[in-house]
């Protein structure tokens, strides 16, 4: 521990003094002392180890300050010839334990405290005067019942990243000069505990102190200190409440003593609060008193009355788990469970579970005792509703286009269903969509594969029961079956159905006369009679489908077949135009537009046109065909007509 300890000079020390600056406060305390031991000297100077203990709330979030401790060579109120300060290093962290109520049963007070040391060691010069030795924080836990909160003893902490006002603080001890007591060590506690006490229960705690010196010790109470500003040697006393006094710190009347021997603190508490007790411990040599050391505390009063901790609704089958915290693990505990005409529901252990046999609410008795004769009885209630169930049902197979439907299931015979909630679930968020009891949903599909739309639950009970339950329906996407436009085919040139194949889709062409394969998108038709065909297409897992229809007539010649319109927007259907000639040998197929200008030519009647004019498609239009060719006997076949590109 001393290698982290750092020995300072007063020259070194007065450094110090180049630049006091104003900072934020500290935490929230229930109380510090600052205690000093002697470890060498002479009658130049003396090394010091100074120690400074907080007692700190474990539930505050301030931020702690570095702890900087005053020196000044007088007795208070007089001039120094010598101050400085001194950074104290932090040696320890332990939590402490609440004080013992003394009754049979009961749930603690909800005090959390931790003991906090920091150290340093010292070289003070020797003084005729020996040295007045202060520090000055902030804040007290909480307002002081005993304590005036006095607008000059205003401080402030940080508190996760805010400023909060409170009430500062100053703990101080002295070191006496040469003359009184040549080497002395001040006292030092050794029962640290959180100081916690009970409404209207009796109270008795120890304050224990050890003197290094073998000094006889008094006790007695003090005054609190206030804010002190860095630098000043004027330590103002906070002024106590009305009705509160230094010697009755817990209220006059209140029956509170302190024995001044045994440090024995007695009484029986009459309000809530938080109680300010400064000791003040007088240190005795030879008959002669040398010395006055102090300590503050903070006494938490409350109500600690005997109780069960509540038990939850128990809205399924699970047992009753059952939790105290006995004052005392020797007591005896009898419980019973509170089912009528059975002796079964008993049970002796500190923390029994219990499985109850049907559905009800169950008075539940706690019965504490111990060999000398305390006794406290508490009761709780259990509510015990195993049968509550939650469900909801939707179809297996839902098609992009129809909200999904939901069907509520959920059932309680134990009471009612008060109210429901229904979530949609997204990587949005959650947005609730229904509030009755069966609900739809309506969604927004754009995929071509299936998706599944997350959906929740919720449902409360009259009882105080509640469930929860997600569910995943899927949407599957509906397939756009295009058998493509009527058309007219030559008897002896196969023709290909002109649909766009998806890989996710399955195809079925009805009937299957004159076609190459009824199962594929693009079959060949050859049958040479007039047909109409029904397409059938199954999306996504075949789960949705839609039809069409397409009819195919057979041409014959002398001609030229060329369809009337034709939409180039490269959808895969009816993208290109195709002519196809009927016993004519075609020596050449144009295509001018309407003013004349030739945009396309082929003699090959496998080679179609793309719609494109020098490279792009022009905006929608009428264009005009000829076709020039040999018919049977060798004979001269022209034929002409129009065509509309759409856009």
């Amino acid at each position: 521990m001393m290698g982290i300890m750092r020995k300072i000079t007063p020259l070194l020390l007065l450094c110090f003094l180049l630049g006091i600056s104003v900072r934020l406060q500290a935490s929230q305390f229930y109380g510090g002392e600052l205690n000093y031991t002697f470890i060498s000297g002479d009658a130049t100077a003396g090394t010091y180890r100074i120690t400074y203990k907080i007692y700190r709330n474990c539930k505050s979030y301030s931020d702690l300050n570095e702890p900087y401790i005053w020196f000044f060579n007088t007795v208070e109120r007089t001039p120094p010839t010598n101050q400085f300060k001194v950074k104290l290093e932090q040696v320890s962290k332990r939590r402490l334990e609440n004080t013992k109520a003394t009754f049979c049963g009961m749930n603690p007070p909800d005090v959390c405290c931790d003991l906090i040391e920091y150290a340093a060691e010292v070289v003070l010069p020797a003084s005729e005067k020996g040295y007045l030795v202060y520090i000055s924080d902030c804040c007290r836990a909480t307002n002081q019942k005993n304590l005036i909160s006095e607008v000059w003893n205003g401080g402030s902490e940080m508190a996760a990243g805010v400023i909060v006002p409170g009430q500062g603080l100053t703990y101080a001890t002295k070191i006496p000069p040469p003359a009184t007591a040549q080497v002395n060590s001040s006292p030092v506690m050794v029962n640290d505990s959180a100081l916690t006490a009970c409404l209207d229960k009796p109270y008795t705690y120890r304050f224990r102190y050890s003197d290094p010196d073998g000094d006889q010790l008094r006790f007695s109470f003090g005054k609190a200190i206030g804010q002190t500003a860095e630098g000043n040697i004027l330590l103002d006393e906070i002024t106590y409440a009305n009705g509160y006094t230094v010697t009755e710190p817990f209220g006059t009347g209140s029956g509170f003593s302190l024995d001044p021997v045994t440090g024995v603190l007695t009484g029986t508490p009459k309000k809530t609060g938080n109680y300010t007790i400064v000791l003040e411990i007088s240190e005795y040599r030879n008959g002669n008193l040398i010395n006055v050391h102090r300590a503050e505390l903070d006494l938490v009063v409350m109500e600690c009355r005997a109780y069960l901790i509540p038990q939850p609704v128990i809205c399924n089958n699970a047992p009753a788990f059952f939790s105290n915290n006995p004052n005392n693990t020797s007591l005896n505990h009898r419980w019973d469970f509170g089912v009528e005409g059975t002796d079964a529901d008993r049970s002796t252990d500190i923390y029994p579970v219990y499985q109850y046999p049907a559905a009800g609410e169950y008075t539940v008795t706690l019965a504490l005792s111990n060999a000398a004769g305390c006794k406290d009885t508490v009761k709780t209630v259990v509510k015990y509703f195993p049968d509550l169930t939650i469900d909801f049902s939707f179809k297996d197979s839902i098609c992009s286009g129809e909200p999904i439907q939901l069907k509520n299931l959920s059932a309680f015979p134990s009471g009612s269903i008060t109210s429901y909630q229904w979530q949609y679930i997204s990587g949005r968020g959650t947005a609730v969509f229904s509030r009755d009891r069966d609900a739809a949903l309506y969604y927004t599909f754009n995929d071509s594969v299936r998706v599944g739309y997350s959906v929740q639950l919720n449902i409360t009970t009259d009882k105080g029961c509640g469930a929860a339950l997600v569910k995943v329906p899927f949407v599957y996407p509906v397939p756009n079956a295009n058998a493509g436009p009527d058309t007219t085919i030559s008897f002896d040139v196969p023709y290909e159905m002109p649909v766009k194949k998806s890989q996710v889709n399955s195809y079925l062409w009805q009937p299957a006369f004159g076609l190459s394969d009824t199962r594929i998108a693009n079959p060949y038709v050859t049958g040479g009679k007039n047909q109409c065909y029904t397409l059938t297409v199954w999306g996504y897992d075949s789960v949705c489908k839609s039809k069409d229809e397409v009819c195919i007539t057979y041409g014959r010649g002398p001609a030229v077949h060329v369809p009337t319109a034709f939409s180039p927007n490269g959808d895969g259907i009816n993208d290109r135009l195709k002519f196809r000639p009927v016993q004519v040998q075609v020596i050449s197929f144009e295509i001018f537009n309407r003013y004349g200008n030739r945009v396309f030519a082929t003699a090959d009647p496998a080679v179609s046109w793309d719609g494109k004019v020098n490279g792009t498609v022009p905006d929608s239009g009428a264009f005009i065909w000829v076709v020039k060719g040999i018919g049977p006997n060798n004979t001269s076949f022209n034929q002409s007509g129009s065509v509309l590109l759409i856009r």
